[in-house]
């Protein structure tokens, strides 16, 4: 054999022995059908006394779970205090919901709702207006509790006072075809309100709607009143310290009949008129 050839024969790589990807497939195949197919009595069996084996445990030993609980619902403590400083809080007094956090035994974790975790905050310590930053309390019937979230609410306290504004009462609708109206009157035309300074500086007047379609008695009945600031955009009633004052109507409301006139038969005397 020449050297060349030689050379070209120790040079050769081996090749690779090729693998049985089909038999590799076929085997995993018949792993699987095995699986679920043979002793499938033995192995709901088992899975049936391991379920029930965890939940012994669990229940005998009663681990602590942590619980996050939305929508819990913040209160406001020491507001009377506040109001005896005369101050109280500017703006929409209903605070923003938070989410707590709370240990407790798995037994009562799926128990534990918002309703069984109480959250506040309080306004006792608050002695002059301007904005103040505190602490949002949490207490649960069930657990220990781990953390709020937000744990602080910053708020807006002003000087409490009382302002009078006009009411306007805005008469809409016609009364039906057959009956007749006098003029209403109102029980007031101003009403005071009780509320944050800064709020109650923007509202011009309180409005009522006084609607006459389908009417057809007397009317001595409330209304309800909207407030509204000098752009005449409508103005909540929750900045308000108590409830809005309402406004009573009477109108008297009579049914309207038609009679004819006979004018002739009531004059006397014309028989003794001279002619023409």
């Amino acid at each position: 054999m020449s050297d060349k050839k030689l050379n070209q024969t120790q040079n050769a790589k081996p090749k690779p022995p090729k693998s049985d990807d089909k038999g590799v497939g076929v085997a995993l195949k018949r792993g699987f059908k095995n699986f679920f197919t043979k002793n499938v009595v033995i192995k709901i069996v088992a899975l049936i006394f391991a379920t029930m084996l965890w939940g012994y445990v669990l229940m005998s030993q009663n681990p602590a779970r942590t619980k996050t609980v939305s929508g819990v619902s913040v209160n406001i403590e020491g507001e009377a205090d506040l109001i005896a400083r005369r101050l109280i809080l500017s703006g929409d007094r209903t605070l923003a919901d938070v989410s707590v956090d709370v240990r407790l035994p798995l037994t009562d974790y799926a128990d534990l709702g918002a309703d069984d975790i109480t959250a506040t905050v309080s306004f006792s310590g608050i002695t002059e207006k301007g904005e103040h930053t505190l602490l949002i309390n949490a207490n649960t019937s069930s657990g220990d509790v781990q953390g709020v979230n937000p744990g602080r609410v910053t708020v807006k306290v002003d000087d409490l006072v009382v302002r009078r504004i006009p009411v306007d009462v805005e008469i809409v609708g016609e009364l039906p075809d057959g009956y007749w109206r006098g003029e209403p009157s109102f029980s007031r035309s101003e009403i005071d309100i009780e509320g944050p300074a800064e709020e109650l500086a923007k509202i011009e007047l309180a409005k009522a709607t006084l609607d006459l379609t389908d009417v057809t008695s007397s009317l001595n009945t409330s209304l309800l009143l909207t407030l509204y600031d000098y752009d005449g955009n409508e103005v909540s009633s929750g900045i308000l310290l108590g409830t809005l004052p309402s406004v009573t109507v009477r109108m008297e409301v009579l049914s309207v009949k038609e009679v004819p006139i006979d004018i002739e038969s009531g004059l006397l005397g014309t028989d003794s008129l001279p002619q023409n």
